[in-house]
């Protein structure tokens, strides 16, 4: 069954209006940023949490007083994506969550893989219908030398989005990767991969502002450049483009570069390192379509993570995530 991902529902909410909706349970990961604590404030649900995730390195003073859940990573080194959710499903969270008909998650503050995990494992208990928010920034608070993580110390399979039959090396790998503004995570990622035969970008256009493009193709082109991806060739240019705050139409380019690439016997490897929204096309498609496959979605994990990467509010975003194929609850 082919998805027709335009059809997906997602909507603007307004910043200076009281919002029309509700939901059961509301989660968002705390961070510094503007624009994480104020939809925090805004929305309206029967049960708020917040997430602390402690690779930000927050000042305990600065954490959030009430219904804060703050991970027990223990070892930064070995906590991993599935500790957290393990985490989460022993949490009365878990409880909240399982219970819920109408789940809402921003993931504006949330590091990339706990996030990818933790709406895999609610795909992995029947749950078809997932609302999330992201929050558009006026600006990345330091342009085009923005980074977001620090040093990764190392490039694997995320849990939940692991790939089944990968190939020995006798059949073609193909690397697809999301561009956002980290050159170093990019050229990281392609060079773990550089058996791909395949390496290609998904850039984020029309951008979140104006100017983001150009600052999200100057960093990538430096890792381009670094990783040797080959975009020479007009017939097989290896560059592809969404807007970078459409997840449904993210999942809409991935399944024309598999139907345009693929072989059944091929290993593909999906890295989102890009917008959250796009990150959130990635995990849509492959949760949808790509489940028993020889596919994963790689990241580059890192230590550290920036508390504050941007300033203002810009727009905020609604998007209806929908799982059709998800399995029900026995």
């Amino acid at each position: 069954m082919k998805i027709d991902y335009n059809i997906f529902y997602r909507e603007e909410m307004p910043l200076n209006k009281k919002w029309n909706y509700h939901a059961d349970i509301f989660i968002s990961a705390f961070n510094l940023s503007e624009r994480v604590n104020f939809v925090f404030n805004k929305l309206r649900a029967d049960n708020k949490r917040w997430i602390v995730h402690q690779e930000y390195s927050i000042d305990p003073v600065l954490l959030p007083s009430n219904n804060c859940f703050i991970c027990n990573c223990g070892s930064k080194n070995d906590y991993r994506e599935d500790d957290f959710c393990h985490e989460i499903i022993s949490h009365e969270i878990g409880t909240l969550l399982l219970s819920a008909e109408n789940i809402c998650i921003d993931i504006t503050g949330f590091i990339k893989p706990y996030m990818m995990t933790l709406i895999s494992w609610l795909v992995s208990k029947g749950k078809k219908k997932i609302d999330v928010l992201f929050s558009e920034p006026k600006v990345y608070a330091k342009k085009a030398n923005t980074t977001f993580a620090g040093e990764f110390n190392e490039i694997r399979p995320v849990a939940g989005y692991y790939g089944i039959g990968h190939s020995t090396g006798t059949e073609e790998e193909t690397l697809v990767i999301g561009a956002g503004y980290d050159d170093a995570l990019i050229s990281g990622v392609a060079e773990n991969k550089n058996t791909a035969t395949r390496k290609i970008q998904i850039f984020g256009f029309p951008s979140l502002r104006a100017d983001m493009y150009q600052e999200n193709v100057l960093r990538a082109t430096r890792a381009a450049v670094a990783a040797e991806f080959n975009y020479t060739s007009r017939e097989d240019p290896f560059q592809f483009f969404a807007p970078a705050n459409d997840p449904f139409a993210t999942a809409s380019v991935l399944q024309h570069i598999f139907k345009k690439y693929n072989n059944p016997k091929d290993s593909w490897y999906l890295c989102p390192v890009s917008t959250k929204s796009q990150a959130l096309g990635f995990i849509l498609f492959y949760l949808n379509e790509c489940q028993g496959k020889p596919v994963s979605i790689i990241y580059p994990f890192g230590k550290t993570h920036e508390a504050k990467t941007s300033d203002g509010v810009a727009r905020i975003w609604k998007y209806t995530l929908e799982f059709p194929g998800a399995p029900r609850v026995r």
